[in-house]
């Protein structure tokens, strides 16, 4: 069976397909991955709106940036980061990862990160379905420095299964295992100026068991799929004061499966201010090519040297998932140590 088919004979008959953002043309199965890839678990990166492709440190979407200042400090790194982003119908999701880093000395600098997203159960907009959502995933990178370039590159494998169910019938379950390539490379072409780029190719075959409404009952049936996305994202920043960056980021997404596909135009911005050695603020936007707008505020305790503690606020930077769930508000908060 097409999975269109199924899911238009499955959701259509239960929840509305209009909600007043320009997401609504597009599958659910589209719009998850395409919302959670502007995701950062790591706070001092969430404050600024996301933007990190150039950045002096590891806690950037951009994976060359663990080896600009991390091996000429430290050998080994601990951190742990926790996010709640809430939905005003409801839904919430728990994100918790954990990462390891090492410095490998002459072959680079190497991080082991597990991850885990969990959520409530809760109804979404309009509807007697409840969303539920489990994803466990796993990622190794690596970089290298060279002077003022620094290449880099990960692997992250994730198992995710999505449902919308009542109280008695699972009406859509799908399974997904995800695999993501990621390259990055980072330039100081002068003085206080970075730039950066990452580009991910992701390849997801999903398994998805509907049961459909019909004249005589419902009627089960499987769906095989696969979901692929590519993003490339370009930045720039500058460091303005020392440890203070402004950062501005360009994110293309382009996501498909047997739905459809699903393009994302994204510019993210966000800027450090130091009141002390000790203490960071940070603030931040993020707006899309439809006329999302989303804003992000934070800030940064650094008690001693290698000893980290950010946290941050978002507000409404999922706007791919408005539709079934509302607006959104994330809090971040993330703790490291470097040795």
């Amino acid at each position: 069976m097409n999975i269109r088919h199924a899911l238009f004979g499955t959701l259509l008959t239960i929840t509305p397909l209009a909600f007043a953002n320009d997401f609504t043309g597009e599958d659910f199965s589209l719009r998850l991955p395409a919302a959670l890839s502007g995701f950062s678990p790591y706070a001092d990166v969430a404050a600024k709106g996301g933007s990190s492709a150039a950045s002096k440190f590891g806690s950037s979407a951009n994976p060359a940036t663990m080896a600009w200042v991390f091996p000429a400090d430290y050998n080994y790194g601990l951190s742990v980061q926790y996010s709640n982003v809430a939905f005003d119908e409801g839904t919430q999701l728990h994100f918790l990862s954990e990462a390891v880093t090492f410095n490998a000395h002459d072959f680079g600098v190497i991080r082991f990160s597990f991850g885990q997203v969990t959520s409530n159960d809760r109804t979404i907009r309009d509807s007697l379905l409840t969303f539920t959502y489990d994803l466990q995933a796993g990622r190794v990178d690596w970089a290298k420095r060279w002077g003022d370039v620094a290449l880099g590159a990960s692997f992250t494998y994730t198992s995710s299964d999505t449902s919308f169910r009542t109280s008695k019938i699972v009406f859509a379950d799908a399974e997904r295992r995800t695999s993501i390539a990621r390259l990055g490379a980072q330039w100081q072409p002068a003085g206080h100026w970075l730039v950066g780029v990452i580009g991910d190719y992701g390849y997801g075959p999903t398994t998805t068991n509907f049961q459909t409404p019909t004249a005589f009952g419902l009627v089960s049936s499987d769906a095989r799929d696969i979901s692929r996305q590519v993003v490339v994202r370009p930045g720039v920043a500058y460091e303005w004061k020392e440890n203070a960056l402004i950062h501005l980021d360009y994110q293309y997404g382009r996501f498909w499966n047997g739905t459809g596909t699903l393009e994302v135009n994204r510019f993210t911005a966000g800027a450090d201010l130091p009141l002390a050695r000790f203490l960071f603020v940070r603030g931040g936007v993020a707006v899309d090519a439809r006329g999302d707008f989303g804003w992000t505020a934070g800030f940064g305790f650094y008690p001693r040297k290698g000893v980290t503690f950010d946290f941050a606020y978002q507000n409404d930077v999922f706007p791919e998932l408005q539709r079934e769930f509302g607006h959104s508000r994330t809090l971040n908060a993330s703790v490291s140590f470097q040795f």
